[in-house]
């Protein structure tokens, strides 16, 4: 039973960190190429301190399906495409909405490390045969309270790049959708912990209960 139970925590630290791993690495990039596309275009005397990337959702409308075209250099030929997500640059204001927004990505990423330290814990605790404790409760109730911080740090930003966008920008042939830009990973997991540390913390009770009736 404990092998079994090892596996399963084996395997949602995995989805965790594949998760944190996947959301760390794009985050990265975007911020890396968006240093040196400002960089490139500082260079060249095009920076405008006004405009802002942000990542939007695309959804190419029935008529401007495969409308778009790239060049495809295995073939030299051009091929029909629709494209799906883009990072836009738009002439916003960055105010305190944008500063808090970029401030809960920070706290997003944070809080999914902290999650994974306290699920190892609990596993490690479930190794030694340190199972039905209070502690145990604790940490799964910090994991999720956690991983349900890491799904609100990335939704409000969504919801903010979605009011401010979508105010300023209309893309032919598209229409604008910003809820892929959101993982209900960490909130799915997030409530799981919490459901199995109620069950742990029932569990402890009725044997404490057991225990006094000796």
């Amino acid at each position: 039973m404990k092998k079994r139970l090892n596996i399963l925590c084996l395997l949602i630290i995995l989805i965790l960190l594949v998760s944190v791993s996947i959301n760390g690495y794009y985050s990265g990039l975007g911020a890396k190429l968006g240093i040196e596309s400002v960089q490139e275009m500082d260079k060249k005397g095009k920076l405008d301190m006004s405009a802002n990337m942000h990542a939007v959702g695309l959804l190419p409308t029935i008529d401007n399906f495969l409308a778009d075209s790239l060049y495809n250099e295995k073939t030299g030929e051009y091929v029909h495409v629709s494209y799906m997500q883009a990072i836009v640059s738009v002439k916003t204001e960055s105010g305190t909405l944008h500063l808090i927004a970029n401030l809960l990505l920070l706290v997003s990423f944070i809080a999914a490390i902290a999650a994974v330290v306290f699920f190892f814990k609990f596993i490690i605790a479930v190794n030694r045969s340190e199972i039905f404790i209070w502690a145990n409760v604790s940490r799964l109730r910090w994991t999720g309270g956690l991983l349900i911080i890491v799904f609100l740090g990335s939704l409000l930003p969504m919801i903010e790049t979605s009011f401010t966008v979508s105010n300023l920008l209309q893309l032919k042939g598209y229409d604008l959708y910003f809820t892929d830009l959101v993982s209900v990973t960490s909130l799915l997991l997030g409530v799981l912990a919490y459901v199995v540390a109620e069950v742990f913390a029932i569990g402890i009770k009725m044997k404490e209960e057991q225990e006094l009736t000796i």
